[in-house]
């Protein structure tokens, strides 16, 4: 859905926006991966556990790796925490450890901290606010990475049981702002199109959702008009 989900709740929203963890009714896991540009060196790779506590919000761990094969990488892990009030409103805190490096060269980490909000506003609108790296964090000045402080706004309208419309806005200090926009077209409780595009730079994505009982899994794309396509498969179980 165009990279967008700082209104959507679901297990991945570590990524987005953590308070989306709020909406989770069971304990849920799931992995992803994603050769970029169909290359087989470059890939990302991310691994998400997500904890319900009934009406008092959840919990919530993701890892990400993205780099090049035997060269360099640059890890994420994030440990969250989700205060709900009501099912209406979802705050979250998170933890974040990020490790940059270059195979025999240099290695850097640090630590930094996100705020994200989530509002049911009725049943069929969402709104959602997240704020990354509150500390300010960065690398020392050798290495050749950013911790970016980016903050965002993003809007979920479900226009029926079937289609839904996401929309987000970024705003980095270095990049500028960014549009994201996605659909999703969902048939019955099982199959799920979606599609979306970024601005910033131009993306297009498209994939497809199929549930099978406790499984979800979902296969979707890139397609950057200048360096091609990155296929991604995703797979989330319920517990």
């Amino acid at each position: 859905m165009g990279n967008t989900g700082i209104a959507i709740g679901s297990v991945y929203s570590s990524t987005n926006n953590a308070a989306g963890l709020g909406v989770l009714s069971s304990a849920t896991a799931a992995i992803a991966y994603q050769p970029h540009h169909m290359s087989k060196d470059l890939r990302y790779q991310a691994l998400y556990l997500g904890m319900p506590f009934h009406q008092l919000g959840a919990a919530g761990l993701s890892v990400h790796s993205y780099g090049i094969v035997h060269t360099s990488r640059f890890l994420q892990a994030t440990l969250s925490y989700v205060r709900s009030f009501g099912g209406v409103i979802h705050t979250s805190i998170s933890a974040n450890y990020h490790n940059f490096s270059v195979q025999g060269y240099q290695s850097d980490h640090a630590y930094s901290a996100d705020l994200g909000l989530l509002l049911n506003i009725w049943e069929r609108l969402n709104l959602g606010f997240v704020f990354r790296n509150i500390t300010f964090t960065s690398f020392n000045d050798e290495t050749e990475q950013h911790i970016p402080v980016e903050i965002g706004f993003g809007s979920l309208y479900r226009m029926s049981d079937e289609l839904s419309l996401a929309l987000d806005t970024y705003y980095q200090h270095y990049e500028g702002v960014d549009v994201r926009a996605g659909i999703c077209y969902g048939l019955g409780e099982r199959i799920f199109f979606r599609g979306g595009v970024s601005l910033h730079p131009r993306t297009y994505f498209a994939g497809i959702g199929v549930r099978l009982k406790e499984f979800q899994i979902d296969f979707s794309s890139s397609f950057h008009y200048r360096l091609g396509t990155s296929p991604q498969l995703a797979l989330a179980y319920e517990f």
